[in-house]
């Protein structure tokens, strides 16, 4: 598959999403995001399990010039990092997700809504937003660079199923923030450019890389996808109202992701 094409489909596909805001008003916008995250969480666990963790142990092992127990204590060592990677990002209050408000403006709007931060707590989603659209960019470039289409295929699957609703609610938390529809538009093209941005700014710098750095550049995406997948979606098991709901969901993108990865095949 052309590289460009592949990068385009991204950023067509995440603009498309986050433009239904500006076209649409949604009451139930908060079910909505919150239905389509859990979905996403299901996608993101099964390509951290099924694909990235595989794929990128296979082939650091493979390449790495280390001995057999140092080998996989590092590719250990780096899908935690991905992991703390995003918790670290998350405690310094760099988010990467909208939550529900069920006060305030609840009366105002008559539903709940997205939770709207003050200003510098929106710098810092945007800039959360940012750095994670970037790591999802050097992922994907990552497995690109490997020469697997089918993989690369995979990966950006997931990544779009999560970017929906995190395009979604930065179009709508913009719009109700800025009350600029070219500063919300401008927020939302900057955040579709980012991954495909990064995508191929990291095939050409990583083209030359062995393939046991590569492998642990998949096993770092591993570790975050677990992290946003049971930090976004999991917590919700343990609240009454919506433990079978969020559970049903996740088992939902599991089964659609495993068929998926099924039907593409192997990355090699």
């Amino acid at each position: 598959m052309n590289l460009g094409l592949f990068c385009a489909a991204i950023f067509a596909l995440v603009l498309l999403a986050g433009a239904l805001p500006f076209v649409h008003r949604f009451a139930s916008e908060a079910q909505m995001l919150y239905r389509a995250t859990a979905l996403a969480a299901g996608f993101l666990i099964c390509a951290a399990l099924l694909v990235a963790l595989p794929e990128g142990l296979e082939h650091y092992l493979h390449a790495a010039e280390v001995a057999e127990h140092r080998a996989f204590m590092w590719a250990g060592l780096t899908v935690l990092a991905g992991f703390l990677f995003m918790l670290i990002l998350e405690g310094f209050g760099f988010g990467h997700d909208f939550h529900e408000e069920h006060h305030g403006h609840e009366a105002e709007f008559g539903h709940p809504h997205l939770h709207h931060p003050p200003t510098g707590s929106a710098r810092a989603v945007a800039i959360g937003l940012g750095l994670h659209s970037v790591t999802d960019g050097l992922v994907l470039g990552a497995a690109f660079a490997l020469g697997g289409v089918s993989l690369s295929m995979q990966l950006a699957t997931v990544i779009l199923m999560h970017k929906f609703p995190a395009a979604f609610s930065l179009a709508a938390f913009s719009l109700h923030s800025r009350r600029s529809r070219s500063r919300s538009a401008l927020d939302l093209l900057l955040f579709a450019l980012l991954t495909p941005a990064a995508m191929l700014i990291a095939v050409q710098f990583l083209a030359d890389l062995n393939h046991a750095t590569l492998g642990l550049m998949l096993l770092f995406g591993a570790g975050s996808f677990v992290y946003v997948a049971t930090v976004d979606v999991l917590p919700n098991i343990h609240v009454r109202a919506k433990s079978h709901e969020t559970l049903w969901l996740v088992l939902g993108g599991v089964a659609i992701m495993t068929a998926l990865v099924l039907a593409i095949g192997p990355a090699h």
